[in-house]
């Protein structure tokens, strides 16, 4: 039984999902993670090729020639990846499965096999900043914001006493997005992988 793994990447448009277009397929040496920025150059040399292969006709250079849509260059953000394992069975020979030593012509029966696929479908993006590429202590930093706002309100309730029931309010009205802001946080301090 032998492995075999590869990866289909795949542009989607921001806000085009499901709508997306197959780039290239390649041999696994590294799966890529979300949020990785990856340089694609997939553009044909047009002239070239109309040059070299101008013995053609029109209808096998629309066959063979890569199409428009799938020549890329530039910086790509990916945003999804998706792990699929398979098994595809196949006919082998006794012999060559269980190195058995068959005498003669006969190469004995052939038997079922299984094979091991393991694929990945990673979909890309146009690289833009955002909170997807940022590094984990730039989003530490954003993340402490509005926590630290908190304490800033509290501080003014001390210097400011005969308006705290106004800036308790106000202190009230931003505590949902601090909530949010520590259960982010504390998604990024538990994963490992950030402080490597």
């Amino acid at each position: 039984m032998k492995d075999k793994t590869e990866i289909r990447y795949w542009l989607r448009e921001p806000g085009e999902e499901g709508v997306e277009t197959h780039i290239m397929r390649t041999m696994t040496y590294k799966v890529p993670e979300v949020g990785e920025v990856i340089h694609f150059d997939t553009v044909a040399d047009k002239g070239w090729l109309e040059r070299s292969f101008n013995h053609l006709p029109d209808y096998q250079k629309v066959a063979f020639f890569p199409k428009q849509e799938i020549q890329i260059e530039g910086d790509f953000v990916v945003v999804s990846v998706k792990r699929y394992l398979k098994e595809k069975y196949s006919s082998a020979e006794f012999h060559s499965v269980f190195q058995s030593e068959l005498t003669g012509r006969h190469k004995g029966p052939e038997i079922p096999t299984g094979n091991v696929i393991e694929e990945f479908e990673v979909f890309i993006q146009p690289f833009q900043h955002s909170e997807l590429t940022e590094t984990p202590i730039a989003k530490v930093r954003n993340l402490l914001s509005p926590i630290l706002g908190s304490f800033k309100i509290i501080e003014l309730i001390k210097q400011n006493p005969g308006r705290e029931k106004e800036i308790i309010e106000l202190l009230v009205g931003g505590l949902d997005v601090a909530n949010e802001s520590i259960e982010k946080l504390l998604k990024i301090v538990r994963d490992d992988k950030n402080w490597k």
